[in-house]
Order: C-alpha cells, then structure tokens, then sequence
C-alpha cells in the first residue's frame, strides 16, 4: 500500500506541476494565440474564454487519467462506473445550459473545462481520502516512465487516426461535410461496445503483471 500511495502521489505532483507549466504559458501567451487564424471570427473576450478553457483543460485532463487509472489498476469498476456517470453529468450539464441560452462556443467550451476540472478534483480527493498524501519518490517514476514511455506514441498515432481525417475533410469540404462524416463514424463506433468490457479487464491484468 505504501508502494502505491507514494506512486500515485509522485505521479500526480509530477503531471500537476507540467499541466500547470503548460495552462500558465497558454495564458500568458494568450495575446500571440489570440493572432492565430482560427480565431479571426471571435472577437477578443470570446477568444480569452477559449483560451482560458483550453489552458484548464491542460490540467484537468491528465489528472483525469490518473485518476480512472488508479480505480482500473486497482479493479475498482464500481467506482469506475460511478465516476464515468458523474462525469457524462458534470459535461453535459453545463454544455446544454448554455448551448440552450444561446451562449458562444467559447464560453460551452469554458464551462466543460471548469467541469472536467471539477471531476478531476473530485477524483483526486476521492483517491487521496483512501491511501493519503505519500512521499515524492523520483526512482518511482524513472520505472513508470520506463515502461510507459513507448505507450505515449500508440496514444499519439490514436489521436491522429481518430481526429486528423475531420480535419482534413474539415479543409478540403464544409463543416457540414464533417458534421455528416463525424455522425456516420460515432455510429460506426459503436461496435467498440462489444470489446469495452475486455478492455476493461486487461488493464489491471496488464499491471498486475508488470
């Protein structure tokens, strides 16, 4: 147990101390971002919203993973599943309230990263609570990053193979062509249902194992 809690508390200082370097840069370089083509149709305050949504997201996200990490390693799939429904809520809720009051993509986008960043805290709280606060352990980490290291370019060539046709088609077509082309591919999508509950089960047995 001391072996995991001061894992998982080095991993989380670690990730929390990066995302937080990269949210402050995207900040402070909020004027140069704010240049950038994309954005020419958002007028300034929009584009600060997008912008501090994106630089929240840098830190919720990782400590999201962590976070359903730990459950799965550990084989904690009610708590999984519980998270998993907490967070649907927590992203669609805000989503829809401002979608429906007629809000700008910016500030939906603000409000799903204050709620992903709420879960991730939630999270951390909920871990924390069960093993508490552990020592940083450098040596720890050498191991992970040893290991997990090669596994950061299959999640690379993932994004690149499930996000980079839109915006191809989004480049050479409309928005309404990748609308059309993103539905189709959800639908098709739902075929990797079949494969969740094994994939599910693998992890830990992965890192049992390890």
């Amino acid at each position: 147990k001391e072996e995991i809690r001061d894992g998982i508390y080095s991993s989380f200082a670690v990730t929390l101390s990066i995302a937080t370097v990269l949210a402050a840069s995207i900040i402070l370089l909020e004027g140069v971002i704010s240049g950038l083509p994309i954005f020419s149709s958002l007028d300034k305050r929009n584009v600060g919203l997008f912008i501090k949504g994106l630089a929240l997201l840098c830190i919720a996200e990782p400590l999201n993973n962590i976070s359903l990490e730990y459950f799965r390693s550990l084989r904690k799939m009610r708590a999984i599943l519980g998270f998993s429904m907490l967070d649907t809520f927590f992203e669609f809720a805000p989503v829809f309230w401002f979608a429906y009051k007629g809000a700008g993509i910016s500030v939906i986008i603000l409000s799903f990263a204050c709620a992903r960043l709420f879960m991730a805290v939630v999270k951390a709280l909920a871990i924390f609570s069960r093993i508490g606060i552990g020592a940083f352990r450098p040596q720890m980490l050498k191991a992970y990053i040893k290991f997990g290291f090669p596994l950061v370019w299959m999640t690379v060539f993932f994004y690149i193979a499930n996000y980079l046709d839109r915006y191809l088609i989004g480049y050479f077509h409309s928005a309404k062509d990748v609308g059309v082309y993103s539905l189709a591919y959800t639908i098709g999508y739902i075929m990797v249902l079949i494969a969740a509950p094994w994939d599910k089960i693998l992890t830990p047995a992965i890192t049992d194992q390890w």
